[in-house]
């Protein structure tokens, strides 16, 4: 299953509803690719995380992984140190 970007615009009722169905989903052993903005629910929802940034994969693991290695409580932050890390590579 594909979904894009599937909870824009959504009120946080109905945000958490979909939440459960893509976890229903999941616990029957279905696939999804989940793209999404939302690093808090690809926190909540991923087995793994795909970064990529202007076609270029910077990351890809579980989330718990990526906040242990950037010592990070969020993937927000795992993200912004991410774009921190090409702003000093295009500035060199």
């Amino acid at each position: 299953i594909i979904m894009d970007e599937p909870t824009v615009g959504l009120d946080p009722q109905l945000r958490r509803l979909l939440w459960k169905y893509i976890l229903d989903l999941k616990a029957e052993g279905k696939t999804i690719i989940l793209t999404t903005h939302y690093l808090d629910e690809a926190d909540i929802l991923s087995d793994r995380i795909c970064v990529i940034d202007n076609g270029v994969v910077k990351a890809l693991e579980k989330p718990s992984i990526l906040k242990e290695r950037w010592k990070s409580q969020s993937l927000e932050d795992v993200f912004l140190e991410l774009i921190k890390e090409k702003d000093k590579e295009e500035k060199k």
